[in-house]
């Protein structure tokens, strides 16, 4: 009874992930209009406060002013300070200031319920700033970016869920998404207020953005600890992943020494993240597809967690991490996310390597030409201006060429100039027809080193990569087949464009050759045709006419005229000719030489459909010829006998009645040279001598119809 589970199984995946997407899509979207909703209904009022210089300034169209007091009806004078409108309250120094935001934020929301605002300015009551709808245009990019971002990533880890929504590696994935997501939307709200957030809401804010954080980095530690390598059991895994509840719970009991003590576990999680990168490093490092995915996990974790950190370590050294555009920083967890998107999903695996160099390339030149600028302006003293060019002078004349050798050495590999692509190509067109399959292969093995080359069924017309890199399908030689190569650098690599460009390149060049010498060949082969149907028409002709009024003397050099015409005939077409007309012809010519010197001669025709090539031919007669020539001259024969067999090819056995000779003193009589032609041709010639000399000749010959002209009319 066959099994219907597994059609079954797949049927109802492809059911759940379809729904898994439409629901991913519809939270999407479910959370974009709840926080634009959320931030549209914060109060705004025609005008901007900004916090700089420990003061809050008001700027409106044409006015900028500090402001020293805030009043309404509901809120007779109120003093602003700058730490009223840090973007991240989670960076105040103590729980007191924090406490004490969140109550003077309550203060300032309550002012915000009113129509209007009266600002003082130096101590002066100055302007009215009335209240006013807040549009998606008054919306800032502190907005926008860390929306915009948590929906991107959300979707991106859904969609990859729903593709694979039994795999415990796509759900922690997912969980990673939704909890960068909640904390970008909850810093979104709070962080872009146009002037205060009610208490309750924003201490609910503050609980989703560090919640979402500590998923977000317990997420990623779960997922290195099974992906690409499974280093630890699914159940630890998850225990990492419900590692975010204490984690929570501590932030809420106030039990992480300050208000930013999330920060201090993000640290620990990176460190955490560096480790397992590390350790996955080894478990993968014979394994190219898990090394792949690790690449993309790698670099962008790497990246983004360096940018992150890097930004956060400048602002604590300027001693005003109040100041941080937080907002930004949701961009490069973005650069992560999509590494382990690409890394999980195994997007292209084959491209990783390329990408990774890519990206840490020019990451590098960013941070050398920063280092380079800022050395130059703050230890040499150059001004800003010649300290750009200097810098942007020693990148491009040291780094950039440096770069580009690391390239070539560890990306490209072995990668073949024009001249040395050409060479290659040439010796294979050139190449025996027999032999270009195998040359091919060998080429192929030299450049890429893979651990398999082997042929399979069905045709390719260009070089197609497989098996996430692992393989790369060739093209053939053999009509019917084409050749798979797999893993490359001994098992250490993936196959990625640059090889697949490379032997679409070689082959289009081989191809093209061929192509170009059939013609040739083709047209050679014409125009040898055309000579031989004249010889053998005009000349063969004439030679024919001659033979029936020739005399007896003349007779036999026409014969063997004749015969040389016809072999050369057939040599200048390069076909196989009817081994029966070959032999009559043969037997023609020596029965008259033996006539003439006396001797008789036994030889029955063959009939026969067999075939014969040029060069077997040439031995043949040549062959016969020779051992003619030496019985007249030196047997003292009266009889010579010839026994023709077809058997696994054709063997010829001439024997005379005469006087023999020692076989081992054979040189001046043209004997040893018939064993090498007969050798050259496929053959062999075996000579004996007792009562008379026996000589049998052995050439290989083909059953089938000759086609094409035959030289023989």
């Amino acid at each position: 009874m066959p099994d219907t589970s597994l059609p079954s199984k797949v049927a109802v995946d492809r059911l759940l992930g379809n729904a898994a997407l439409w629901g991913v899509a519809a939270a999407t979207v479910a959370f974009a209009v709840l926080t634009l909703w959320a931030a549209l209904s914060l109060p705004q009022f025609s005008g901007q406060f900004v916090a700089k210089d420990d003061a809050v300034y008001l700027t409106t169209g044409n006015f900028e002013g500090r402001v020293t007091g805030l009043s309404n009806p509901q809120v007779l004078l109120f003093t602003p300070e700058a730490a009223d409108f840090v973007p991240e309250p989670d960076t105040l120094p103590s729980y007191a200031d924090y406490d004490r935001f969140v109550s003077r934020q309550a203060v300032l929301n309550r002012m915000a319920q009113g129509d209007f605002i009266r600002v003082w300015i130096d101590g002066a009551p100055v302007h009215d700033l009335r209240r006013q709808p807040r549009t998606i245009s008054d919306l800032t990019p502190h907005f926008w970016s860390p929306m915009v971002t948590g929906l991107i990533v959300f979707f991106i880890g859904g969609w990859v869920w729903a593709m694979r929504p039994r795999e415990l590696v796509t759900r922690l994935l997912f969980f990673n998404a939704f909890g960068l997501m909640i904390s970008a939307l909850s810093m979104a709200v709070y962080g872009a207020r146009p002037l205060a957030v009610e208490p309750h809401l924003f201490l609910s804010l503050m609980v989703l953005n560090h919640a979402g954080a500590a998923l977000f980095g317990t997420s990623i530690l779960a997922l290195l600890m099974i992906y690409p390598r499974q280093l630890t059991s699914g159940n630890w895994a998850l225990a990492m992943l419900f590692s975010v509840v204490p984690i929570v719970v501590a932030d809420q009991m106030r039990l992480l020494g300050s208000p930013g003590g999330t920060y201090l576990v993000n640290g620990v999680h990176t460190l955490g993240i560096l480790g397992l990168i590390a350790a996955q490093a080894v478990a993968t490092r014979h394994d190219p597809r898990g090394r792949a995915a690790l690449v993309w996990l790698g670099v962008s974790v790497a990246l983004g967690t360096v940018a992150w950190m890097t930004v956060v370590t400048l602002y604590a050294l300027s001693g005003d991490l109040t100041a941080m555009p937080e907002a930004y920083a949701f961009l490069s967890f973005l650069v992560i996310y999509l590494g382990l998107a690409f890394a999980v999903s195994r997007f292209r695996l084959f491209e990783a390597g390329d990408w990774a160099f890519r990206i840490l390339f020019f990451a590098l030149a960013a941070v050398l030409f920063i280092a380079l600028d800022a050395a130059l302006v703050y230890v040499a003293h150059l001004g800003q201006s010649p300290a750009m060019t200097v810098a942007m002078l020693l990148i491009a004349f040291g780094y950039l060429p440096l770069r580009d050798g690391l390239w070539r050495r560890l990306v490209r590999g072995k990668a073949m100039d024009d001249e040395a692509r050409f060479a290659a190509a040439l010796d294979i067109v050139h190449a025996p027809a027999t032999e270009r399959a195998d040359r091919w292969a060998n080429l192929l093995h030299g450049l890429f080193e893979p651990l398999r080359v082997e042929a399979i069924p069905g045709d390719v017309t260009q070089a197609t990569i497989a098996g996430e890199g692992v393989d790369l399908r060739v093209p053939s030689f053999v009509p019917g087949q084409s050749l798979r190569l797999s893993e490359p650098r001994l098992g250490r690599g993936l196959f990625g464009p640059t090889q697949e460009r490379q032997v679409r390149q070689l082959w289009s060049l081989i191809d093209s050759g061929v192509a170009g010498l059939e013609a040739y060949e083709r047209g050679a082969k014409a125009e040898r045709r055309k000579v031989a149907q004249d010889l053998h028409d005009d000349v063969g002709a004439r030679l024919l006419s001659g033979l029936m009024v020739a005399d007896d003397r003349t007779r036999p050099i026409l014969q063997s005229a004749l015969a040389d015409i016809r072999t050369l005939s057939s040599a200048m077409l390069a076909e196989a000719a009817p081994l029966d007309h070959v032999l009559a012809d043969v037997r023609a010519e020596a029965a008259g030489r033996l006539e003439a010197a006396g001797i008789a001669l036994d030889w029955e025709p063959l009939d026969s459909t067999a075939v014969i090539d040029h060069a077997q031919q040439k031995a043949l007669v040549s062959g016969v010829r020779e051992i003619v020539s030496n019985i007249i001259r030196h047997s003292g024969a009266a009889q010579v006998v010839v026994a023709v067999r077809l058997d696994k090819g054709l063997t010829l056995t001439i024997a005379d009645d005469g006087k023999g000779f020692d076989v081992n003193l054979t040189e001046g009589n043209g004997l040893p040279g018939l064993r090498v032609r007969f050798s050259a041709a496929g053959g062999h010639a075996d000579i004996s001598s007792g009562t008379g000399v026996c000589v049998t000749l052995h050439l290989p010959v083909t059953e089938r119809i000759l086609s094409g002209m035959d030289a023989y009319g």
